[in-house]
């Protein structure tokens, strides 16, 4: 049997646990980060390239880091893993994943946008956006973004 290529789409969550020992306006205590992942696999058939991509998947979670805020920030594998087989192989340009879902003519064009990536896709504010995310970036990271001629 030969081996394949396969583009494995995982799902997970991020959240900081933990009181935060400071707090500014961009701390939001409620939010979480809800990851999608495709990585390449090399395997025989799906069965293998699935278990393989869980393996991965696990490997991902296993590390936890500190947060700007104290707060220790962990990775969930959801249990989330789809296999797409690959027509090539790997190069530049090669589709590595691919879904297809049946939606009906009437839906705009916006509507599958907000309901594949929510509303806040439409226009994104890249700032805002990185500021609501510093509590799951790890605290070396972070400070080296807010202070980079202190780097």
């Amino acid at each position: 049997m030969s081996w394949k290529w396969f583009g494995a789409r995982t799902l997970y969550r991020t959240i900081a646990r933990g009181r935060p020992k400071l707090s500014d306006s961009k701390y939001d205590p409620t939010s979480t980060i809800v990851e999608e992942r495709t990585v390449l696999i090399c395997a025989r058939n799906p069965a293998e390239a699935n278990r393989k991509a869980r393996k991965e998947a696990k490997a991902y979670t296993s590390n936890s880091y500190s947060n700007i805020y104290g707060q220790k920030v962990l990775i969930r594998f959801l249990g989330f893993c789809e296999c797409f087989e690959m027509w090539d192989a790997p190069a530049d340009g090669v589709e590595v994943f691919s879904n297809n879902e049946r939606v009906d003519l009437s839906v705009s064009d916006r509507m599958v946008l907000r309901d594949r990536f929510g509303a806040a896709k439409e226009k994104i504010n890249w700032r805002k956006r990185f500021q609501a995310t510093l509590k799951f970036i790890s605290k070396e990271v972070a400070e080296k973004l807010l202070n980079p001629r202190a780097s």
